[in-house]
């Protein structure tokens, strides 16, 4: 059987053109920065992020026990940012030292119980900055091989925020 090279090359480049894409392009305002553990300090990136909060902080966290971190968020509600964090009803024991912590400072923890599924996001939006990646908020992380990047992008956060506050919605422990 003779294939026709142009012909497979115009099906392909056919099928390429009409299938959806779901990316879009940053705004020539963005920037990024990566950080990669066991090298990086990517706590200490984190908590000087969420230092710099003036409107809000939105968590998402499956493992959320390092508690600079929340001291952090403690300290930028303090100062008059909204802090919200979401975290997994799976972890609630784990995690119920850092979750007093937490309310008592005045930050919103809502628990979720997506039963049978977990809530495995690693997102943190400080303003118009998402940062997420395979960081767990833990003291474990800074040991593992994980990654992490600040996306300095308006729009691009939007969509997240838009997710974080879908999730919000449909919790039922609070």
């Amino acid at each position: 059987m003779k294939f026709n090279f142009y012909k497979i090359v115009a099906i392909i480049s056919l099928l390429i053109t009409i299938s959806p894409s779901y990316g879009e392009n940053f705004s020539f305002k963005s920037s990024y920065r990566i950080c990669f553990t066991p090298e990086g300090n990517c706590a200490s990136e984190i908590i000087n992020t969420i230092k710099q909060a003036k409107r809000q902080v939105l968590v998402q966290a499956y493992i959320f026990n390092d508690m600079l971190i929340a001291k952090a968020l403690a300290e930028v509600k303090k100062n008059g940012a909204d802090v919200k964090v979401i975290l997994d009803k799976s972890q609630i024991k784990k995690q119920r030292k850092l979750i007093d912590f937490l309310s008592r400072s005045k930050v919103k923890v809502l628990i979720t119980d997506h039963s049978p599924a977990i809530l495995h996001n690693k997102i943190i939006i400080v303003d118009d900055t998402t940062i997420t990646g395979s960081y767990n908020l833990s003291n474990g992380a800074r040991k593992n091989h994980e990654n992490i990047v600040f996306i300095n992008e308006s729009e691009f956060t939007k969509k997240y925020i838009k997710n974080w506050y879908e999730c919000a919605q449909s919790i039922t422990t609070k």
